[in-house]
């Protein structure tokens, strides 16, 4: 399974044509670009239903995102996405905070797949107790990463330590984040070569783990 250059080829064209004119009359290599990224999605999905139960009753519509932004309340007023997506989540995508997912990005050069979850105040707190209280199992399950994630991402942290919790804890580090995920990039050679599952799954496997920690914790 590889995804065919034509994909990467449409939605290079895409970043610099975003408009509606120029994408009607390339509506055919869109079509051609969705079915080939539904294709892989389908393939991932199902290498996934064997490793994590929770998604057993998911099926390729239910993870992919539509290419089509919603701009009514964005100053960013462009109507396409430049790439293509999906988030493998128990109960789809659309309940992107409810739970932590598996997820895919397509962009030329800047595609990558992770995993994890933006949560709401409440998942924040439970999933910062759960490593306060299991702080071994965690950096465990962080250590059992493949090493193209590279830990936690930090992009959005606190400063201090969060409310309710010690501030002499010692792995304080793990407890400032308000979002926990972790990502690795997926460059554009290797997304057309013959072994990309071996590659995506390699990847995908390790993520197991990470994801159950986090749901077990908002449960």
């Amino acid at each position: 399974m590889a995804l065919n250059k034509s994909t990467l080829q449409f939605l290079a064209a895409l970043s610099v044509h975003n408009n509606r004119d120029w994408f009607g009359e390339h509506r055919e290599e869109y079509e051609n670009a969705k079915t080939d990224f539904a294709a892989l999605v389908q393939e991932v999905l199902q290498q996934l239903q064997g490793l994590d139960g929770s998604l057993k009753n998911l099926q390729p519509k239910d993870c992919i995102f539509r290419i089509y932004r919603d701009i009514r309340f964005s100053p960013n007023k462009l109507p396409y996405k430049d790439h293509l997506c999906a988030a493998f989540k128990r109960n789809g995508r659309h309940h992107w905070n409810e739970a932590a997912s598996y997820y895919i990005q397509v962009q030329p050069g800047e595609s990558f797949l992770g995993a994890g979850i933006f949560p709401e105040n409440d998942k924040l707190k439970a999933i910062r107790q759960e490593i306060y209280y299991n702080t071994e199992q965690f950096k465990s399950v962080l250590n059992g990463l493949h090493p193209d994630f590279g830990g936690l991402n930090c992009e959005d942290m606190l400063k201090k330590a969060p409310k309710d919790f010690d501030p002499d804890f010692p792995d304080m580090e793990l407890l400032k984040h308000k979002q926990y995920f972790v990502i690795a990039p997926i460059s554009d050679a290797q997304l057309c070569r013959g072994d990309l599952m071996e590659f995506l799954m390699e990847r995908y496997e390790s993520l197991v783990e990470f994801v159950a920690f986090l749901n077990q914790a908002i449960e």
